[in-house]
């Protein structure tokens, strides 16, 4: 087999693998998630779920995609999102990965066909990337092909491939291969593509993963140099690698200063680091080695291990794990570039930073690294585990004849050790299988990973340097893995993705006073078959964009996000960037949010449930850490903001919420009953309002805790948090407010007040947004702890609200920067070459 052959076969295997989901009405977004849940369930009781794993790619990837598409058809690049959070950054979520090329395809295609592409994409790049990686280190075309599959196919891998990590794991082996050939021939021509690869880390939407990219690859930079090179080439090779480094940070700027930026306001930093990092994995999750789906599948009756299913299911063949051991065959003392051992220190230092072993744990303490969370690592442990593999088959393949007897004699004893490792966890969680697995799902799945590898180790042990079974190995473990992952990326039909629901449409209505525009109200990635309404004018500009209807629902009526794509503004959403204000705010009101112990705290531990070994992995974490743990999950898991129930009603008056969605029980005050839509009630408040101006004002500390909030009568007066004079008596009128301008990004109102008054814009606060009255700027302020807020002078003023972020601008004159510095260093190597000297000048 010769490496061309085994590229080919990567790529076929790419199209191969998502090629069904191109056909007809499939997609690889599991819209059938939708109708496990109202509205969609009572309105199309028919439509079954899909697998609970890829919940984030209906909730969540595929709201951001559809409203990435609509802004940009629209003319505007969507910088702020309005309809989650009462508003939160769009770019500067880096999961929403607007930077990397791959997500540009949304636009490029209906979003029928672009979750498929860029599956099949990734899918590619991970195998073709893996299998160049493996050349570039001398191997065999049938081991750069065993490898590849090894690392694309397995379960981790191929279970992620809709989400942003899975971004960063494809493009790890181009980044290794992009720092070698540099360290094997400096050039600038060279030194860009590295700075491109670690570009496209950062832009591809999952920071933590990043950084964990990036320590792999300083442990490349620090083998690849040591003891291969001389002292003056190792320091022009670092520095080297180190400007290709510090020109992507210049070119990816204007992603990461934003997503700083955000990050800092968010829930992100609190908590002890136990929780900034994760949880330790428990030692029983490496039974996932052994046994595909060990713990369950979302495939089957549920996943009963810890943390989650994307996170644990790292199975990768237990071919590739015989395999691993003689990758040391023969191995030479001397320094031979990245090998064997470099790859098994990668593997183990992932490995230890999954399990918090010490002294390995006192990383996460390091600056930059706290908020690497562990499960980040995983991928790096099977990018290890993959040139393992790949590196002992090849050694295998190149055994002299009187060694054979030796290898077989070994390879038995792995074989056995395997299977006996096997069994012992059979054994070992037999009271939880009989209870969690009545199928026997998980020994069915032991006997198929066990017969593949039998068959592989027949092979191996009757002629191992027989071309046929340098072959033949590859081909059993690429079977074997396709099909294992071929499920796990389930097929959905495009035309019940976010149709047109009654119950929204009831809400327009409800609003309108009349009929509800139904246009307005299909999903925009494809015709639907509940309804034949065509898309809304895709060319209209700011003011049909903007959200018009506030809601909250509980009972999982509309989960998070999903209101985003019925441009409908919801307080709750479905994200770890949680805004640190607006949980602190509702917090405040309502005590009862963020207790993450309480329904913890009543499982029984000597029960066998689902839940049980997380509860167990949580209690060992308190013991190690304190009171400082059980104090956030009390009070300060911020998740909570975004699934769970608000039991105060007077939240929702603060909130300005139009629309609440019950399934039964008594409204909040001020809230009546309009309509019922199958078993969900819609409840109006009609005093809900988007601005606000206020004559009497308190001020409080700046950045200062809402706690104090609970004292002041904030439907009367306004808590600002700046220095502004003192309030007058209130007057006879209140004044007035028209909407003059109503877009995404820009916001402009006339206002008349007769005195003093603080403008309120109730909708969240963010650095970025900027504020002008009568065409000068103004300072905006917080208002109520989370709202935007101004001081407005008695009398008629036209006030512009407008998003404008700092940070981006920053970014993207770093970014020009950049620009300018690779323009130099391309021009720079064509003229040394043409003779010029350091002068400018060409010598005589």
């Amino acid at each position: 087999m010769s490496h061309r052959i085994g590229i080919g076969i990567c790529l076929t295997l790419s199209v191969l693998f998502f090629a069904d989901a191109l056909i007809g009405d499939r997609n690889l977004t599991p819209s059938g998630q939708l109708y496990e849940r109202e509205p969609w369930r009572s309105e199309s009781p028919q439509l079954k779920g899909d697998p609970i794993q890829q919940y984030d790619t209906a909730f969540q990837f595929y709201p951001w995609a559809h409203y990435f598409r609509e802004s940009m058809s629209r003319g505007e690049f969507p910088l702020w999102n309005p309809y989650n959070y009462l508003g939160t950054p769009f770019l500067a979520n880096p999961q929403t990965a607007l930077l990397f090329p791959l997500t540009w395809l949304h636009l490029l295609v209906p979003l029928q066909y672009s979750f498929t592409l860029i599956a099949m994409l990734k899918l590619a790049l991970a195998l073709t990337g893996m299998h160049l990686w493996l050349q570039s280190g001398g191997l065999r075309a049938s081991s750069c092909l065993l490898g590849a599959a090894v690392f694309a196919l397995s379960m981790h891998t191929a279970a992620g491939l809709a989400f942003p990590y899975s971004s960063v794991a494809v493009l790890t082996p181009w980044l290794m291969l992009a720092l070698r050939r540099l360290v094997q021939a400096p050039s600038n021509l060279r030194l860009l593509c590295l700075a491109a690869a670690a570009t496209a880390v950062v832009t591809a939407g999952q920071p933590q993963s990043a950084l964990a990219a990036f320590l792999l690859a300083g442990l490349l930079t620090a083998w690849e140099t040591l003891g291969k090179l001389d002292r003056d080439q190792r320091w022009s090779i670092r520095m080297r690698i180190a400007a290709a480094f510090g020109l992507a940070a210049l070119f990816s700027a204007p992603q990461w200063i934003p997503s700083f930026e955000y990050a800092a306001e968010s829930m992100i930093p609190e908590g002890p680091r136990i929780i900034q990092s994760g949880l330790p994995y428990w030692s029983g999750n490496l039974a996932n080695f052994l046994i595909p789906d060990f713990f369950g599948t979302p495939l089957g009756a549920g996943y009963w291990g810890f943390p989650g299913y994307n996170d644990t299911a790292f199975y990768s063949s237990l071919a590739a794990l015989l395999l691993a051991p003689f990758a040391f065959l023969g191995i030479r003392r001397r320094w031979k570039g990245w090998g064997a051992a470099s790859a098994a220190v990668g593997g183990l230092l992932a490995l230890a930073l999954m399990l918090g072993l010490a002294p390995f744990e006192s990383l996460f303490e390091l600056p930059g690294l706290e908020m690497i969370r562990r499960n980040k690592f995983v991928f790096i442990l099977v990018f290890a585990l993959a040139e393992l593999a790949a590196r002992g088959l090849d050694r295998i393949a190149g055994l002299e004849k009187k060694r054979v007897k030796g290898f077989r004699t070994a390879l038995a004893a792995t074989g056995l050790l395997l299977a006996a490792a096997a069994v012992a966890a059979l054994f070992r969680f037999s009271p939880y299988l009989e209870i969690l697995d009545p199928g026997d799902q998980a020994f069915y799945n032991a006997m198929r990973a066990g017969a593949f590898a039998a068959g592989a180790l027949a092979l191996l042990a009757w002629r191992p340097t027989w071309s046929w079974t340098r072959r033949g190995v590859p081909l059993l473990v690429l079977a074997e893995l396709a099909i294992l992952s071929f499920p796990l990326n389930p097929r959905g039909e495009a035309g019940t993705l976010y149709p047109y629901s009654r119950l929204v449409g009831g809400l327009r209505e409800a609003a309108a006073g009349g009929q509800a525009d139904r246009e307005a109200l299909v999903g925009l990635s494809a015709p639907s078959p509940l309804s034949h309404a065509s898309a809304p004018d895709r060319h209209s500009r700011n003011a049909d964009a903007a959200p018009d209807l506030r809601i909250f629902s509980l009972h999982t009526i509309l989960q998070p996000n999903s209101a985003l794509v019925y441009r409908l503004q919801d307080v709750r959403c479905y994200d770890v960037m949680t805004p640190r204000r607006l949980f602190r705010f509702m917090q405040a009101i309502d005590p009862d949010l963020g207790d993450a112990w309480t329904p913890m705290s009543l499982l029984d531990r000597d029960s066998i449930h689902p839940s049980t070994r997380l509860v167990r992995v949580f209690d060992k974490a308190l013991q190690e850490h304190g009171e400082e743990l059980r104090r956030y999950l009390e009070h300060d898991s911020y998740w909570s903001v975004g699934i769970s129930s608000i039991d105060d009603a007077g939240l929702f008056e603060l909130l300005q919420i139009d629309f609440l969605l019950l399934r039964g029980g008594v409204p909040p005050k001020g809230f009546r009953t309009i309509q019922e839509t199958g078993p969900v009630r819609i409840y109006r408040n009609s005093q809900a309002q988007r601005a606000r101006l206020y004559h009497q004002w308190v001020e409080v500390e700046a950045e200062g805790e809402a706690e104090p909030l609970k004292s002041l009568d904030l439907s009367r007066e306004a808590a600002v948090e700046a220095s502004l004079p003192p309030p007058g008596p209130p007057p006879a009128a209140s004044g007035s407010i028209r909407l003059l301008e109503n877009g995404i990004h820009r916001r402009r109102y006339q206002v008349e007040t007769q005195t003093p008054a603080v403008f309120v814009e109730f909708e969240r606060l963010a650095p970025g947004w900027k504020a002008e009255v009568d065409g000068g700027p103004v300072e905006l302020f917080y208002a109520q702890h989370v709202f935007r807020g101004l001081f407005l002078e008695p009398g008629r003023h036209e006030v512009v609200l407008e998003y404008r972020p700092d940070s981006l601008r920053r970014g993207i004159r770093l970014c020009l920067a950049g620009i300018v510095l690779a323009a130099g260093l391309l021009i720079a190597g064509p003229l040394r070459r043409a003779g010029f000297g350091r002068s400018g000048r060409r010598p005589a």
